[in-house]
């Protein structure tokens, strides 16, 4: 019983996030070359990508953090992680980066790794959630990790922590 309502939890989780998904990137001169998404074994997990309202910062930032959470024991919970990420080519060359987005709970993990080619004086900016549904058994505190990191011409790497609380 308890695997069939992870399923169908699942189930509806994707379907909502299938429409946050397709609203996700602004900038110019920019394509992804190609996304992967990873999830632990029996962890749900996703991206909810939030519209950016701040002109780019500078050629290379990345920001996480990762807000505090309570939970009560054989609940599922909902731990996420805050991402921003701006990246500017100031030069008359393409640019590839590698973005990575990713939190993790107690070892259940949700990652997501886009590869992006930044044309001359092109702009990526992204600010996202992702999210991992974990059920803790025990009661106690457990670390949460939400980490953002640009590698390319410029590189940029930044880890917020938070922790879930998990009561009787």
């Amino acid at each position: 019983m308890q695997i069939a309502k992870v399923f169908k939890y699942a189930f509806l989780l994707s379907l909502t996030l299938a429409s946050f998904q397709t609203f996700a990137h602004q900038g110019k001169g920019y394509r992804i070359i190609s996304e992967t998404t990873e999830t632990s074994p029996g962890a749900v997990g996703g991206i909810m990508d939030v519209t950016q309202t701040r002109p780019p910062l500078g050629y290379a930032s990345a920001l996480a953090n990762a807000p505090n959470q309570h939970s009560h024991r054989n609940q599922y919970s909902y731990v996420e992680g805050n991402h921003g990420v701006t990246i500017r080519n100031n030069t008359a060359q393409n640019q590839l980066y590698k973005y990575i987005m990713e939190v993790n709970c107690d070892n259940r993990l949700f990652r997501s790794v886009k590869h992006i080619e930044l044309f001359p004086e092109g702009t990526f900016t992204n600010q996202s959630k992702s999210f991992v549904v974990v059920q803790e058994e025990k009661v106690g505190t457990f670390p949460i990790k939400a980490m953002t990191q640009v590698i390319g011409e410029s590189n940029s790497s930044f880890e917020g922590q938070g922790k879930l609380v998990v009561e009787g």
